[in-house]
């Protein structure tokens, strides 16, 4: 049924109508105005019609394009999860090693390289979470404003220094062997439960950076995308224990540098530093 069968009409003498409208929930999806009661001649009743069913067939057309556009995307953003997650299950080691669960070295016992320990180190701590904050100041204030963030960062090396500071002084091999052997087992405790509230807001945050591309804050997208994440990480991490971590954080850290240099070759050539730095 067109939208000009839903008029009624009634002829009210020489020739002249009486035109009303009916409001109905499509029109209003539409964003059609509402076309007020009125007497309309009879010989431009029919252009009328004709106009409005242009617009409503116009719109109906752009509706349904976007539409199929937003279910394709939507197919290839959910798809999106499912491949990184097959992805990293299939490149992440089968740890079948106590060692090779729990301190990341390899099915014959040889310890990761140290550079494969700095590419996991340098992606943990500034994937996800931490990446988005800087992108947002950045967009709000520019340059300066990602890099006033991104000076967290050298926490990094701070970070670095003290453990080996700590490693060469006492030959300790972990913090937490550390403050037992200095401390006593309650101060150990009291750090690991420290780190494990650390860990808990590192896991809800980074997991609500994923949900936020898919729908707004406790949506069902949100949620959904979330959880999904977060299960496709939980998989792989519990089939290669920290070898696997090991192993993923690496391919991500390339990924994370090659799309980094392609957003800089495509944005400084087009906007130059001056406009970054503004």
């Amino acid at each position: 049924m067109s939208v000009a069968d839903r008029f009624q009409a009634a002829i009210i003498g020489d020739g002249y109508r009486f035109f009303i409208t009916r409001k109905t929930d499509k029109r209003q999806r539409l964003g059609i105005r509402a076309l007020k009661t009125q007497i309309i001649p009879g010989d431009r009743i029919q252009n009328r019609f004709e106009n409005v069913d242009g617009i409503a067939n116009g719109l109906f057309a752009e509706r349904k394009e976007f539409v199929m556009q937003s279910t394709v995307f939507g197919f290839v953003f959910w798809g999106f999860l499912l491949v990184y997650g097959a992805i990293m299950y299939a490149v992440a080691p089968n740890a079948r090693t106590v060692g090779a669960f729990f301190r990341g070295e390899d099915n014959s016992g040889r310890e990761a390289h140290r550079w494969a320990l700095t590419a996991s180190i340098f992606i943990s701590w500034v994937f996800g979470k931490s990446v988005t904050n800087a992108a947002n100041l950045g967009a709000s204030y520019g340059i300066v404003g990602g890099l006033a963030y991104a000076t967290y960062w050298l926490s990094i090396l701070l970070a670095g220094w003290v453990i080996y500071r700590l490693r060469r002084a006492t030959g300790a091999t972990s913090l937490v062997g550390f403050l037992i052997g200095k401390y006593g087992r309650a101060a150990a405790l009291a750090f690991t439960a420290a780190i494990l509230i650390r860990l808990y807001n590192e896991v809800w945050s980074n997991t609500a950076v994923v949900g936020g591309y898919y729908g707004a804050p406790g949506s069902s997208a949100f949620i959904g995308a979330a959880l999904l994440f977060t299960a496709v990480t939980l998989i792989y991490s519990l089939k290669g224990g920290l070898r696997g971590s090991i192993v993923t954080d690496m391919i991500q850290a390339a990924i994370f540098v090659v799309f980094l240099a392609a957003v800089l070759l495509l944005v400084l050539p087009k906007h130059g530093v001056a406009t970054l730095i503004s």
